[in-house]
């Protein structure tokens, strides 16, 4: 548990990169989202088996409790492709996600992966 502090590096850098941007007064609009979330253990904890609601309305049952920034991420993506319209607007939408561990196990503590995809 003490090494998942380092789960929060992308939410970090794009809040400081938004701080820099606001402090250099850069002309850009700049919406940021963070979906965060704690794991912690305790009674009301998610557990396997839980089922929990998506602001889509959907239902997700848990099956692993280890990635829950995998659950309020789809929920912040959606969030913000509704309520901001980035394609209304000519606006992009860029999703920073670590998944660091799944990183670390796939290529090492050398090497850092990134995935893109455009619509």
């Amino acid at each position: 548990m003490k090494l998942m502090r380092g789960d929060m590096g992308g939410a970090a850098t794009v809040v400081s990169a938004a701080l820099a941007i606001a402090m250099l007064q850069l002309p850009i609009n700049l919406v940021v989202t963070t979906p965060l979330t704690e794991n912690m253990p305790g009674p009301s904890a998610t557990k396997p088996g839980d089922i929990i609601y998506a602001m889509n309305g959907k239902s997700v049952e848990v099956d692993n409790t280890d990635a829950e920034g995998h659950l309020v991420l789809p929920d912040a993506i959606y969030y913000t492709s509704t309520e901001y319209k980035p394609h209304t607007f000519h606006l992009t939408l860029i999703d920073v996600a670590t998944l660091t561990g799944a990183m670390v196990i796939a290529l090492g503590e050398v090497f850092s992966g990134v995935f893109s995809g455009f619509d």
